[in-house]
């Protein structure tokens, strides 16, 4: 089993939260976005 730092894990979840913000700023052209903020009950009108 390979071994993960801590730091390494952080980073990692860093680059996702960017990854998502991206999506949400970007969300009129983005399917899987639009579909979160509908889960989440926004009206995307």
């Amino acid at each position: 089993m390979t071994k993960i730092s801590g730091s390494q894990i952080a980073k990692t979840g860093f680059l996702n939260e960017k990854e998502i913000a991206n999506k949400f700023n970007h969300w009129q052209n983005d399917n899987e976005a639009q579909l979160w903020l509908e889960i989440m009950q926004y009206r995307l009108e």
